[in-house]
């Protein structure tokens, strides 16, 4: 009797030891499986886990391992980070300079100076109204220069005005085919990142900043990005360089008003090609 149950034992702790060898086993492989994966490119993670497979150190008893091709499982593109200056260099050819020409009822000749950004591949651009119209303002000329106050001047025309929201929206000629701006579809937050594009001179400027606040009643949306005179009309854009509001002026108390684009709706109703 001792004697079987001596043997009885001895067959127990050896199906413990394998077992406990089992186990060991099956950790060892699923660390390496993990390591093998850890590679950035699907290619790599194919050929880690081929190399172990060779070697002995993992098993693969359904043949998938064996089967794997780096042709079938290709890489996927690394993700894009978009940086200020790289939505700079993006959406530069489609911000532009308006010069708004006029003579006042005094017969003095008069302009002022501001931005716009292109909403649509057949010319129209949004700007602040306050830029392109004025109570006294007769034999108005208005042009446009794209990307740089020192490139070609297109004549553009007036096609609609919300003063009570302070934009405008004009066309430039049809001539070509434009580059326009994405429009932002989601409602922005304070502290939220953003950059503004605009000209304060010939030449196109960025500035950086956050939203400072939302003003609820209104829609408002306060920066604190540095504005400057000539860039009314500016876009303001979000990381991934969709425009998100436009400027109303230059900065007051160091905060500046921003209208949200999706109060600009009104207007691009209708237009083609946004």
């Amino acid at each position: 009797m001792e004697g079987e149950k001596s043997k009885g034992s001895i067959a127990i702790e050896k199906l413990k030891a394998e077992a406990n060898i089992a186990l060991e086993k099956q950790k060892f492989e699923t660390t390496l499986i993990l390591k093998a994966t850890e590679a950035s490119r699907r290619e790599d993670q194919i050929r880690n886990l081929k190399f172990f497979l060779n070697a002995g150190f993992i098993s693969d008893p359904d043949g998938k391992i064996a089967k794997m091709d780096d042709a079938s499982f290709p890489s996927l593109p690394p993700p894009t980070i978009q940086t200020p200056p790289d939505i700079f260099k993006q959406t530069k050819p489609s911000v532009g300079r308006v010069t708004f020409e006029y003579t006042e009822a005094a017969g003095l000749h008069m302009s002022r100076t501001g931005t716009c950004f292109i909403v649509s591949k057949n010319g129209y651009a949004l700007t602040a109204a306050h830029v392109v119209s004025g109570p006294n303002a007769f034999g108005t000329k208005l042009v446009v220069s794209l990307g740089s106050g020192d490139s070609q001047s297109r004549a553009a025309t007036i096609v609609k005005i919300d003063s009570s929201l302070d934009i405008a929206l004009i066309k430039l000629p049809q001539d070509v085919e434009y580059t326009p701006l994405q429009i932002s579809k989601t409602d922005q937050r304070a502290g939220d990142s953003l950059i503004l594009m605009g000209f304060s001179s010939q030449e196109l400027m960025m500035s950086v900043g956050n939203v400072a606040s939302i003003d609820t009643e209104n829609g408002l949306i306060a920066i604190d990005a540095q504005t400057t005179v000539g860039q009314s009309g500016s876009p303001i854009l979000n990381t991934a360089g969709e425009v998100i509001g436009i400027i109303r002026g230059a900065r007051v108390n160091g905060i500046g008003l921003v209208l949200p684009i999706k109060l600009a709706q009104s207007l691009l109703a209708g237009v083609a090609g946004n």
